[in-house]
């Protein structure tokens, strides 16, 4: 690999480094204020120009996700001489080479050299190339290359110093990169942190919610509540199950019924859910808070609390629907059972009436059979009594004058009318008594 092949250095007498180690102390604590990369390689080089001489700096970083080399950082060159900033391949170039083998290398550019970096180092001026290692004992970060546009050799003395720098940048630059890091890592726990607090806080927004899902619906279920005392108890608890209990208040309208919380007062801050029961009847649930809150999804109230609230007027309706329905089934079960006892006494006395109407009807045969037997009685009396007036009529019709016979014939017709008469009244008497005891 002729082009990756480092060229022989030139040694030329050391011109002397006279307080060289002070230069690189002081670059070693500048460059260590900074902060953040882009700040270091920014100003770096002002701070290496005390130190040794140089038309040129440039540092190609290695990116460890990627496994490729960029090229961060170019002073010295004409803007047209700069190289695109876009990743190579770590084996690509001088570079490449410095950084896979972590050895320093020294190129003069002449124009024979085919490789595009040294070709446009050697068209943008630059005779020299110097390319250092940037790295620690614990990682490989890049290269450092410092390009001049004279082919003199680099002294040894300048080669250590220019070697210590790139050293101090390399470990200005891994400082840097684990303060980022670190630095990341503490936003990322704190964004966890924050995460795990607003889940933790979420949770707790949802238990009360819950709990305010269960305390309605368990009070919803209890029969021996009234509905002025259903909704004065919704009232009650709609402000614990909010974001912000302490400035919470609550309304809850059915009807002509209307239940506040002591404080409760209209404020911009309003949340509400209206609902209507089967028969018409419309009613709301509302929210208010007498302080402004921050921004949320409706105004200063949170998305659950919309849906909580929504549930709870669906709960309240269905409950009253209920309650409704019930009492129309008790008040039917009882005309049913009005009815009932109605047509029971009803039909008691239909018996009633037939049994005493049967009993007249056996009473009255009854004495139309006595009535019956004692006209026949009487009857036949009168046939005996008949019997024996004709018998003396004929024997007194043997004697003289007839008129005798005439005579009895009339009495014996009188007699028997007069006890057919008597019969029929002793009867009728007779039947009229018992009625009259019947009425008493």
């Amino acid at each position: 690999m002729p082009e990756n092949t480092p060229a022989a250095s030139v040694s030329t007498p050391d011109p002397g480094l006279h307080g060289a180690e002070e230069g690189l102390i002081r670059l070693a604590t500048e460059i260590g204020a900074y902060s953040t990369l882009s700040e270091l390689l920014q100003n770096l080089p002002e701070h290496l120009t005390p130190l040794f001489p140089f038309d040129g700096v440039g540092i190609v970083l290695h990116d460890a996700p990627t496994d490729e080399l960029t090229l961060s950082m170019a002073v010295g060159a004409a803007e047209n001489f700069v190289p695109p900033v876009q990743p190579a391949p770590v084996h690509y170039g001088p570079a490449g080479w410095v950084f896979q083998s972590e050895q320093p290398r020294f190129d003069l550019l002449t124009p024979e050299n085919t490789h595009p970096t040294m070709a446009l180092l050697y068209e943008a001026g630059f005779r020299t190339a110097l390319w250092l290692p940037l790295s620690t004992t614990r990682t490989r970060l890049g290269t450092f290359v410092v390009v001049r546009k004279t082919a003199d050799p680099i002294s040894p003395a300048y080669d250590r110093l220019m070697k210590w720098a790139a050293k101090i940048v390399a470990l200005a630059i891994e400082h840097i990169s684990q303060v980022e890091t670190l630095e990341r890592l503490r936003q990322q726990i704190a964004a966890e942190r924050d995460r795990a607090r607003g889940a933790v806080y979420d949770l707790g927004e949802r238990v009360k919610e819950l709990t305010a899902l269960h305390d309605a619906a368990r009070l919803l279920e209890d029969e021996q509540v009234g509905v002025a005392g259903l909704l004065e108890q919704i009232a009650t608890l709609l402000p614990r199950a909010f974001q912000f209990p302490d400035i919470a208040e609550a309304a809850v309208v059915y009807g002509d019924a209307a239940v506040r919380t002591p404080g409760f007062v209209e404020t911009p801050w309003t949340i509400s859910a209206k609902f209507q029961t089967t028969d018409g009847t419309c009613g709301a649930l509302s929210v208010v808070y007498l302080a402004a809150r921050p921004e949320s999804a409706e105004g200063p109230f949170m998305l659950e609390e919309r849906r909580l609230l929504n549930s709870l007027a669906e709960m309240v309706s269905s409950a009253l629907d209920r309650r409704a329905a019930e009492a129309a089934v008790r008040e039917g079960e009882t005309q049913l059972r009005n009815a009932r006892d109605r047509a029971r006494l009803v039909a008691e006395a239909a018996v009633a009436i037939d049994h005493r109407a049967s009993r007249r009807s056996v009473d009255a045969e009854f004495l139309l059979e006595v009535c019956a037997e004692k006209i026949v009685a009487r009857a036949e009396a009168a046939v005996s009594i008949r019997d024996e007036f004709w018998h003396e009529e004929e024997r007194d019709a043997a004697r003289p004058g007839g008129r005798i016979g005439e005579t009895r014939q009339h009495e014996v017709h009188d007699v028997l009318r007069k006890i057919v008469l008597a019969v029929y009244r002793e009867v009728t008497a007779r039947e009229r008594v018992p009625r009259r005891r019947a009425h008493r």
